[in-house]
C-alpha cells in the first residue's frame, strides 16, 4: 500500500490532499510530500533515498522498491511534476506610450491590469523623475497612489494619476513610470513590473505636439 500526501506552500492558500496509490504526481513548487509505504518497501527520488517529508523543487521520479533482496527487482516509478508558480503580469493599458507635452502643468491619467497564476498581493505605480542635461543628471523616485479594483484574487485593475504639476517638471524634465505587482511569495521572487514609459516636457529647440508620442531615437533609452 502506498499513499502520498501533497502539502502546498502556505503562501498559495491551496489545501493539503492525501493521494492513494497514484500512478503520477504534479506538485506547486516548494510542496512537502510524505510517503506512507506498506511494510518492506523504501522510496527514493532519483537516486536519493527518501525517508521523511522532502520539499520538491525539480520534476522527476520518485521509485517505490522492497528493501528485501528477493523484492529488489519489482520497483514502481511514480513520474513528478512540479509547476512553477509564475509570476504576476502586469500592463499599462493608458496611456501606454511615450509622450512629449509642452509644459509640465498635466494631470496624465493612467490604467494598470494586473494577474498572477495563484493570487496578487500588491500592485504599486512607481516613477522616475530626471533632471538635468548632458551628464549631469538627478534621478528622484517614487510611489504614486492608486485605486484598486479587485475583479478576484488573482486579477486586479488599478487606476492613478501622473500630476506633472505636483511633481515640479521644469522644462526638459522627464518622468519614468511603470507598474509592479508581486504575488503572496516571501522576498523578491515573486515581483514583477511593466513596460517604463516617458513623460518629457519639452526643452529648448523641442516642438511638443498634443497626442503626438515621443520620438524613440532620443538619448532617454540610453538613459
Amino acid at each position: 500500500r502506498i499513499s502520498v500526501r501533497i502539502e502546498p506552500p502556505a503562501y498559495s492558500g491551496r489545501q493539503a490532499e492525501t493521494l492513494d496509490a497514484p500512478s503520477r504526481i504534479e506538485a506547486l513548487e516548494g510542496s512537502r510530500i510524505t510517503f506512507t509505504l506498506g511494510s518492506g518497501l523504501r522510496v527514493r527520488f532519483g537516486t536519493e533515498a527518501v525517508g521523511a517529508p522532502t520539499v520538491v523543487r525539480d520534476s522527476g521520479y520518485f521509485a517505490v522498491e522492497g528493501k528485501a533482496a528477493a523484492t529488489d527487482g519489482d520497483t514502481l516509478l511514480i513520474p513528478l511534476t512540479v509547476v512553477r508558480d509564475r509570476v504576476p503580469t502586469v500592463k499599462i493599458r493608458a496611456p501606454g506610450k511615450d509622450l512629449l507635452l509642452a509644459t509640465g502643468g498635466r494631470t496624465i491619467p493612467v490604467t494598470i491590469e494586473a494577474t498572477d497564476d495563484l493570487g496578487l498581493e500588491a500592485l504599486e505605480l512607481r516613477y522616475t523623475k530626471v533632471s538635468g542635461t548632458g551628464e549631469q543628471f538627478e534621478f528622484q523616485e517614487g510611489t504614486l497612489p492608486v485605486r484598486l479594483q479587485r475583479r478576484s484574487s488573482r486579477e486586479w485593475q488599478a487606476s492613478g494619476e501622473l500630476a506633472l504639476g505636483t511633481l515640479n517638471l521644469g522644462p526638459g524634465d522627464s518622468i519614468v513610470y511603470r507598474a509592479v505587482a508581486r504575488d503572496a511569495r516571501p522576498g523578491a521572487a515573486g515581483t514583477a513590473a511593466s513596460d517604463a514609459y516617458f513623460v518629457e516636457v519639452a526643452g529648448p529647440g523641442q516642438v511638443a505636439l498634443d497626442g503626438i508620442d515621443m520620438p524613440p531615437e532620443l538619448e532617454r533609452y540610453a538613459m
